[in-house]
């Protein structure tokens, strides 16, 4: 049973690296998953263990996978060198192509609906009609069950219209200017300055993050987005508070 355990653990290991790896380049659910077939394709070594050798047995795996991913001399830079010079490749590379492809069906489904959109969450569903021959791609569907716009501004213009743009639009301003508030607010006590500081900085990377994709209706991102807009607004009114009761 022992050779059994730890061969799904250090497979199960190897799905955790390839995830974490893929989702910090960049990548999609398609890269995730081929990766992850690669690996389950893999031929597998079978471990037996000899008996009062087992906790030696796992500490030098672990330490022999760790030298495996560490990245070697200029690794880190090579990385970043690769992927930046994928997410700016809008030529030849499927992923960004269907960003763009994605973008387009977004804006031609606002100009078809300006004022309320086709409705919340309908994007997947309705863009198909709206792509262009000259602008699909390798990966590009007309079933509605893959991705969405990869804009989380370009989806409300989409779904919700531009009264449902410029509410969305608003609660992102309003959650910057509460956060700026309590940073120079100089009656505010330093530890509360600085989470604010920090809950800011969190929200205004989502934002900026929500140019190439949109995953506020992830439970996931849905929780901490809202709950930081939360701790924003407490932090913003607790003197109030303190104040109307003394």
């Amino acid at each position: 049973r022992s050779d059994i355990v730890i061969d799904h653990f250090e497979r199960g290991f190897d799905h955790g690296i390839l995830a974490a790896h893929v989702g910090v380049g960049g990548g999609d659910q398609h890269e995730v998953g081929a990766g992850i077939l690669g690996v389950e394709q893999r031929e597998q070594p079978v471990l037996i263990e000899r008996p009062g050798a087992d906790r030696r047995g796992r500490a030098d795996r672990a330490r022999q996978f760790g030298e495996q991913a560490a990245p070697g001399p200029g690794g880190s830079a090579d990385d970043l060198e690769s992927h930046a010079q994928s997410m700016s490749n809008i030529t030849t590379d499927p992923s960004n192509l269907e960003r763009l492809n994605r973008w387009e069906c977004a804006i031609m489904m606002f100009r078809e609906k300006p004022v309320f959109g086709f409705g919340p969450g309908t994007y997947t569903f309705q863009y198909a009609p709206f792509q262009r021959p000259e602008s699909l791609t390798l990966i590009s569907t007309h079933s509605g069950d893959l991705g969405n716009t990869h804009n989380e501004y370009l989806n409300a213009l989409s779904e919700m219209g531009l009264i449902g743009f410029i509410s969305w639009l608003g609660v992102f301003l309003a959650s910057v200017y509460t956060g700026l508030q309590v940073i120079y607010d100089p009656l505010k006590e330093a530890w509360k300055r600085s989470l604010a500081t920090a809950t800011l900085l969190g929200l205004i990377t989502y934002y900026i993050h929500a140019f190439l994709n949109n995953f506020s209706d992830f439970d996931k991102i849905a929780v901490p987005l809202w709950g930081f807009m939360a701790v924003l607004a407490a932090l913003r009114y607790y003197k109030q508070t303190d104040q109307t009761s003394g």
